[in-house]
């Protein structure tokens, strides 16, 4: 969801404005997070990394991204992409892969994603165990109709709208404004 409202708010960018115009502060802390989620993602066993007091460092970086965007001017698209990313840093933190509910998974028609889960061989989900996964996990399915099926979190909305805002929503505002 969040790879095609990113790739969709770009597009529209450069169609409306010829250009993709974003303005961002700490824009290198941002790189380097960022460079560091994907480091552990490709290091071999990288998203299982903990700090003292089982913490998982690929979840402390989330959370920090979602603070850095937080912080960003008042916008209401930081907002929301700042709280998504805290939400799901919260539970990348605690669990290390994020929450998914099987039932959801089989409403959404995604069998072969929970067969692998019950096998413990995914490096991205885990399943959902009781307590704040239950409403901070994913677990809110897409059914198949969705052209891309799959179960989303609320911090999933969350980074969705932030995004939309700020990559669709706002500059095309801006734009008609000027015209």
């Amino acid at each position: 969801m969040l790879i095609e409202v990113l790739a969709l708010g770009l597009v529209t960018q450069i169609i409306v404005k010829g250009q993709v115009d974003i303005e961002v502060k700490h824009i290198g802390f941002i790189f380097f997070q960022i460079f560091c989620l994907l480091a552990l993602r490709l290091f071999p066993g990288g998203e299982d990394l903990q700090l003292l007091g089982g913490v998982y460092i690929q979840g402390v970086f989330v959370l920090l991204l979602g603070f850095t965007i937080l912080v960003q001017k008042p916008r209401i698209g930081c907002i929301f992409l700042g709280l998504g990313l805290i939400l799901n840093g919260l539970m990348l933190t605690k669990y290390g892969r994020m929450p998914v509910d099987p039932n959801a998974l089989i409403k959404a028609g995604q069998e072969s994603v929970l067969n692998l889960l019950l096998k413990d061989s995914s490096s991205s989900h885990i399943l959902m165990s009781k307590g704040a996964a239950a409403y901070l996990g994913d677990w809110i399915s897409l059914p198949p109709g969705y052209p891309l099926a799959r179960v989303i979190s609320i911090g999933d909305i969350c980074m969705s709208l932030g995004l939309f805002i700020l990559l669709i929503f706002s500059p095309l505002r801006k734009e008609l404004r000027h015209e």
